[in-house]
C-alpha cells in the first residue's frame, strides 16, 4: 500500500496560484497546485515552434520567436486540425497555430519563490515527453493531464505536432518530402533540451515516451540522425518503427505521391503532375477543407490514412528519415539508450466490434475468409502459400468453437499490428546493442469495472488511464468506478515508468 500513499495526496487539492518562470523566449505565468505536501507548476499552451500557416505550411518548423511581457500560459492551446472536433476531457478549440506544449513541474519546497527562475540549481528533476498517438491524424498533449506523474519527481512535457495531410502530406520530392509532424516533435524535443531547466528539469535526463502512432514515432526517433542526442530513454506503448502502419512507402499500392494527387483532385487543383504547383494550389485551401478531403483518400492496406515516409529532401543531413526503418535498425542506428517496448494482451480487439454477433464469437468461415482476403490485399506474390501458413498457426485442428476462433482472430490480427514487429525491432535492437538494458512487457490487466465490452479483453490503448493515473484525478476522461486494485495497478506502473526515466 506503500505505492499508493504518494497518490492519495492528490485528493487534497486546494486553490491554484499563478507562478512565473522566465525561458530564453520570454516569461511564461503558469499555475501552482497543492497536493498533500507537495506543490505541481503547470504551465500550459506553451509555443515552441512559428505558426506552421501560409508560406511555413509544409515547411519544416521555424522556431518561437521571443515574446516581451509575461505570457499567460494557463490555458491549453489550440488542436491541430483533425477530423473529429472534440477532444475527450478538455475544451480545446481546433486550429492550424497549434505548434504548443505543456509542463507539468514538480515543487516540493515552501511556496516561495513564485519566480521558479530563482529555484535551487540543486533542485531538478529528470524529464519525461509524452507523445500522443492517434493515427497521425487526430489527439493533442491537452489530453494527457500528467499532474499525477510529476507527483513522483519527475518533469512532464506533453506536445502537438501537425496531423493527418497538414502533417504528413508528400509528394516524394522537395516541393513536399513529407514527414512534417515528425519535424515539429523534433523542434519540440530540441525546445525541451534549451528550455527545460527553467521548470527545474535536466536537459541531459529526458525520456521520451508515446502510445500508438506516438510509439511508433518515439521508436523512429530512436533511428532518426535528426533527433540524435535529445533524449535518453525511450518507452513504446503499442508501436515501433516496425510496425506496418509507421511510415508510408512508394512501393504502396497507393504510394504517398499518388494519394496527394488525390487529395489535389478531390479538391480541383487544375494541375497534379506537377509537385510545385500542386503543393502551391493545396496552399491555398483552406485548413478545414485540407482534413475533410484527406480523410477521404484510402490508404493503401495495413498503412494508415497519412503516415510519416521515407524522406526525399536532398540531403541526408536534413533527413528525418533516410531510409527503410528496417535498414537502419539493421545498421545499428538506433541510440544507445535504455529502451522499453510493450503492447497489449488483446491490441486488436477493438477492430471486430462491428462485426454482426462477434459478442457471441466467430465463425470459422468468416475467419478464413478474413485470412484470405488478408493474404491477397497486404502481399503482390504467394498469396496461397502465405494463407496456408497462417491458417496453420492460428487454426488448430478441431477447432470449430465460435469464441474460441473469435479469440485467435484477435492474436493473429494484434500479431501482425503489433507484437511480431514489436518482437522482431527489440530482439535485432538487442543483438547491436549491449551496454544498454533492453525492455519488454504486455499488459493485460482488466478493470472489474471496464465499460468495455468483456470480451475485448485488454485492448489497444487499455493501458493509458493507468499510465496517467485518471483515477486519481478529478477530470475524468469516463465515468468508470475505479477500484483499490485499479489504483494499485496505477500506482506501481507509474512507478515503474517514473522509475525508468530516473535510473534507466
Amino acid at each position: 500500500m506503500k505505492v499508493l500513499l504518494l497518490m492519495v495526496f492528490w485528493l487534497q487539492l486546494v486553490a491554484s496560484e499563478d507562478v512565473v518562470v522566465t525561458t530564453v523566449y520570454g516569461q511564461l505565468r503558469g499555475s501552482r497546485e497543492k497536493f498533500g505536501e507537495k506543490y505541481v507548476d503547470t504551465f500550459k499552451g506553451i509555443p515552441f515552434a512559428q505558426p506552421p500557416t501560409g508560406p511555413l505550411r509544409w515547411v519544416s518548423p521555424r522556431d518561437v520567436s521571443p515574446w516581451s511581457g509575461v505570457r499567460d500560459a494557463t490555458s491549453y492551446g489550440p488542436a491541430c486540425p483533425q477530423p473529429d472536433k472534440t477532444q475527450p476531457g478538455v475544451n480545446v478549440t481546433l486550429d492550424e497555430d497549434c505548434l504548443y506544449l505543456n509542463v507539468f513541474a514538480p515543487q516540493v519546497t515552501a511556496r516561495k519563490p513564485v519566480d521558479r527562475s530563482h529555484m535551487d540549481s540543486n533542485m531538478t528533476y529528470p524529464v519525461m515527453v509524452f507523445i500522443h498517438g492517434g493515427a497521425y491524424v487526430s489527439g493533442t498533449g491537452a489530453i494527457y493531464d500528467s499532474t499525477v506523474i510529476a507527483l513522483r519527481d519527475v518533469v512532464v512535457v506533453t506536445i502537438n505536432y501537425r496531423l493527418g495531410v497538414l502533417g504528413f502530406l508528400s509528394t516524394g520530392d522537395s516541393a513536399a518530402p513529407g514527414n512534417f509532424g515528425m519535424l515539429d516533435q523534433v523542434l519540440a524535443l530540441q525546445w525541451v533540451k534549451k528550455c527545460i531547466s527553467s521548470f527545474g528539469g535536466k536537459p541531459n535526463q529526458v525520456t521520451i515516451f508515446g502510445e500508438s502512432a506516438g510509439a511508433s514515432s518515439v521508436s523512429l526517433h530512436l533511428i532518426s540522425p535528426l533527433s540524435k542526442d535529445l533524449f535518453n530513454a525511450v518507452i513504446c506503448e503499442s508501436g515501433v518503427s516496425l510496425t506496418p502502419w509507421a511510415i508510408a512507402t512508394k512501393t504502396d499500392s497507393l504510394p504517398p505521391r499518388k494519394r496527394a494527387e488525390m487529395l489535389g483532385q478531390d479538391l480541383g487543383c487544375p494541375d497534379t503532375t506537377s509537385s510545385s504547383k500542386l503543393v502551391g494550389c493545396l496552399r491555398s485551401k483552406t485548413a478545414d477543407a485540407l482534413t475533410e478531403a484527406g480523410k477521404t483518400i484510402p490508404p493503401s492496406p495495413s498503412r494508415l490514412e497519412w503516415s510519416p515516409v521515407v524522406d526525399s529532401v536532398s540531403s541526408p543531413t536534413d533527413s528525418f528519415l533516410p531510409e527503410n526503418p528496417q535498414a537502419l535498425v539493421k545498421k545499428g542506428m538506433s541510440a544507445k539508450v535504455p529502451v522499453i517496448r510493450g503492447i497489449n494482451k488483446d491490441e486488436d480487439s477493438n477492430d471486430l466490434a462491428s462485426i454482426p454477433g462477434i459478442e457471441k464469437g466467430m465463425t470459422l468461415d468468416y475467419f478464413k475468409n478474413l485470412i484470405h482476403d488478408f493474404a491477397k490485399n497486404r502481399y503482390r506474390s504467394n498469396h496461397g502459400k502465405i494463407e496456408e501458413a497462417i491458417r496453420q498457426i492460428y487454426i488448430p485442428p478441431n477447432m470449430t468453437d465460435p469464441v474460441a476462433v473469435r479469440s485467435s482472430c484477435i492474436q493473429f490480427l494484434s500479431d501482425h499490428d503489433f507484437f511480431a514487429p514489436t518482437d522482431l525491432e527489440t530482439n535485432l535492437n538487442a543483438k547491436l546493442q549491449t551496454d544498454n538494458p533492453i525492455f519488454l512487457y504486455e499488459f493485460a490487466y482488466r478493470a472489474e469495472h471496464d465499460p468495455s465490452p468483456k470480451w475485448t479483453g485488454v485492448p489497444h490503448t487499455a493501458e493509458l488511464p493507468y499510465v496517467f493515473g485518471i483515477m486519481f484525478s478529478k477530470r475524468k476522461l469516463t465515468p468508470q468506478k475505479w477500484t483499490e486494485k485499479d489504483k494499485q495497478m496505477s500506482s506501481a506502473i507509474i512507478k515503474m515508468w517514473t522509475n525508468f526515466a530516473k535510473y534507466g
